[in-house]
C-alpha cells in the first residue's frame, strides 16, 4: 500500500500532517530518508517549467527555497539541524509535499 503525507498550511506555516494512501501522480519522492548530508528529490510527473521547491522545518519555517531545473535534484542538507523537514514542490499544475528526517 502506497503511503504519502499531506500537510495542512495556515498563514504560510505547516500546522498539521496527515498520512494518505494511493498518492497522486504528481507525488515527490525523497531519499535517503533519514538523511545525513544530502537528499535526492524525484518529482514524478511534475512539469519542470516554473517549478520551485521549499524546505520547511517542523515549526513551519522556510529554511530553503530553490527553482527546479530537472526532475531529479540532489540537495545538500548537511547544514540543517537534525529534525523533521517538509519539502513542498509547487508549479501551475499544483503542488505536492514530502517529508524527510535529517540525522
Amino acid at each position: 500500500e502506497d503511503r504519502d503525507s499531506f500537510a495542512k498550511i495556515s498563514n504560510g506555516n505547516i500546522v498539521g500532517v496527515t498520512e494518505i494512501t494511493n498518492a497522486p501522480a504528481n507525488s515527490i519522492y525523497i531519499y535517503p530518508n533519514p538523511a545525513n548530508t544530502k537528499i535526492t528529490i524525484e518529482m514524478g510527473e511534475f512539469r519542470i517549467l516554473n517549478t520551485e521547491f521549499r524546505i520547511y522545518n517542523i515549526s513551519g519555517q522556510e529554511v530553503r527555497k530553490l527553482q527546479v531545473s530537472s526532475s531529479k535534484l540532489e540537495v545538500n542538507v548537511e547544514d540543517l539541524p537534525n529534525g523533521v523537514y517538509f519539502v513542498k514542490v509547487v508549479n501551475e499544475q499544483g503542488g505536492s509535499i514530502g517529508k524527510f528526517i535529517k540525522n
